[in-house]
């Protein structure tokens, strides 16, 4: 048997192995909370982006504007924190995330906006009160995408 010293060669392998491994795992783990920070700064610029968008459609919070002119305001700007958020979710998510993206901004499956359906000219006042927790719930479970 081949040895240096009191250490023989199986025991420098040994080392020399942990050590790989070692590193190996440390930039595994440094990447992984270097993905889960990048995820919270999105999400948090997530819940921050639909801020207004949650006051605007909470029928205990008097505004003069009414929740599609707050809504149809802030629209880029959703639009921007969901895209800059999407990336962090994996694939599955993504699917359920898109499809509460779609229910909150469009009409019936269709592609196009429809945010007049939270605007209070439309219908009677229960109309529109039903609209805003509607609008509301689905604020909210786009949101929950960024709970951690």
């Amino acid at each position: 048997m081949f040895s240096i010293g009191s250490f023989s060669l199986g025991t420098l392998f040994g080392i020399l192995l942990t050590v790989i491994l070692n590193h190996f795992l440390a930039k595994s783990r440094d990447k992984e909370n270097s993905q889960s920070q990048a995820r919270r700064v999105a999400g948090i610029q997530l819940q921050e982006s639909f801020a207004d968008a949650l006051n605007a459609v909470d029928p205990h919070i008097v505004d003069v504007e009414d929740a599609y002119t707050v809504l149809s305001r802030s629209f880029k700007e959703h639009s921007k924190a969901i895209r800059l958020f999407r990336p962090h979710l994996s694939e599955k998510e993504r699917e359920e995330f898109d499809k509460a993206w779609k229910e909150y901004y469009c009409y019936e499956d269709e592609e196009i906006p429809f945010l007049e359906q939270y605007s209070s000219h439309i219908g009677s006042h229960e109309l529109y009160l039903e609209n805003c927790r509607l609008a509301r719930e689905r604020i909210e479970r786009i949101l929950s995408f960024a709970e951690t």
